[in-house]
C-alpha cells in the first residue's frame, strides 16, 4: 500500500491576476469629497475662536486624508495582491503543484518528486536528522505529474492519502488538463476508483468537516506538524533552497508518516 500528499504553491503573479477582477481603489479607499463644515460636529461650543479651531482642525485632517490618499490606495492594492497570493495555492486556477511525496507502507520507501530547476537526471537519496527520503528532479509540473502518474500506475494496491478526493486528485486532474496530460482512465468515473483511500472522508463518517492530518494523527498518538513550518510556508521554503528547501521536503515526508499512522490507525493498512 501506498500513501501520498502533493504540495502546491502559487503561480506568478501575473497569471493569478489574469483570474481576479480588476482591483477597484476607488471602492477600497474611497476619495472623501470636499470638506464639508457642516459635518463637523461642535456640540455645545458657542465661542467663535473655538469653533474656528475645531474646524480648521477637522480641514487639516481631511486635507490630510487627501494627501495620504495615493499611500492608502498602494497600501490597499498590496494588501489585495498580498490576499490573493496566500490563496492562490488552494486553487488550480492559481497554484500550481510544487512537489508530490509517496511512501510505501510495506518497505517504507519515500520518494519526493518536486519541480527543480536543477534538473538532476538520478534519483538523489537524502537523510537528514533521521529524515530520509529518495529525491527526483523534474524540470517542470507537466513532468512532475506524469511521474506521479506513472508511479501511480506501476504500484499495484490501495494509495491512501488525507482530502485527497476533495483536494489533492482534483488538483491533479486539473493541472494535467490544463498541460494536456493524461490522466489516467481508472481514477475516476462518477466516483474516485477504491483503490483511492481518503482518510478524512472515512474519518468524518459520511459528514462533511474538514478535520486536519495533524489532528488526527495525535489523536491516534503520531506525531504532528512542526511549530514552523505549515503547508503555506511550503512553496517559500523550497524556493528559497539550502536549508529551507530540506526543511520543506522534510515537511512533506512528515504528512507521509502522519498519514501512514492515521491509515493504520483507522485499519485501512
Amino acid at each position: 500500500m501506498n500513501v501520498f500528499d502533493i504540495e502546491t504553491g502559487p503561480l506568478p503573479w501575473h497569471l493569478i491576476e489574469k483570474t481576479l477582477p480588476p482591483f477597484d481603489e476607488e471602492k477600497a479607499v474611497p476619495h472623501p469629497g470636499e470638506f464639508d463644515e457642516s459635518s463637523v460636529k461642535l456640540g455645545r461650543l458657542s465661542d467663535p475662536v473655538k469653533i474656528k479651531a475645531k474646524m480648521d482642525a477637522a480641514r487639516d485632517q481631511h486635507n490630510g486624508t487627501i494627501n495620504g490618499l495615493a499611500r492608502l490606495r498602494a497600501d490597499a492594492r498590496n494588501k489585495w495582491q498580498a490576499d490573493a497570493m496566500n490563496k492562490a495555492a488552494l486553487s488550480a486556477l492559481t497554484g500550481q503543484v510544487k512537489a508530490i511525496g509517496v511512501k510505501n507502507t510495506e518497505n517504507n520507501v519515500v520518494i519526493i518528486g518536486a519541480v527543480d530547476a536543477m534538473g538532476v537526471d538520478d534519483v538523489l537519496v537524502y537523510d537528514f536528522d533521521g529524515c530520509k527520503f529518495n529525491y527526483q528532479a523534474c524540470s517542470s509540473e507537466l513532468e512532475l505529474i506524469n511521474w506521479f502518474w506513472g508511479i501511480m500506475g506501476n504500484m499495484p494496491g490501495a494509495w491512501v492519502g488525507h482530502n485527497i478526493h476533495g483536494f489533492d486528485l482534483p488538483f491533479l486532474m486539473r493541472r494535467s488538463w490544463l498541460h494536456g496530460v493524461s490522466v489516467p482512465s481508472w481514477l475516476k468515473g462518477r466516483y474516485f476508483n477504491d483503490r483511492l483511500i481518503d482518510t478524512m472522508a472515512l474519518w468524518n463518517c459520511g459528514g462533511r468537516d474538514y478535520v486536519k492530518l495533524d489532528a488526527i494523527s495525535t489523536f491516534f498518538g503520531g506525531p504532528s506538524k512542526p511549530d514552523d513550518c505549515t503547508g503555506a510556508d511550503f512553496a517559500r521554503l523550497f524556493d528559497n533552497g539550502g536549508e529551507d528547501r530540506i526543511a520543506a521536503l522534510c515537511y512533506l515526508a512528515g504528512d507521509l508518516e502522519m498519514t501512514q499512522v492515521v491509515a493504520e490507525s483507522m485499519g485501512i493498512i
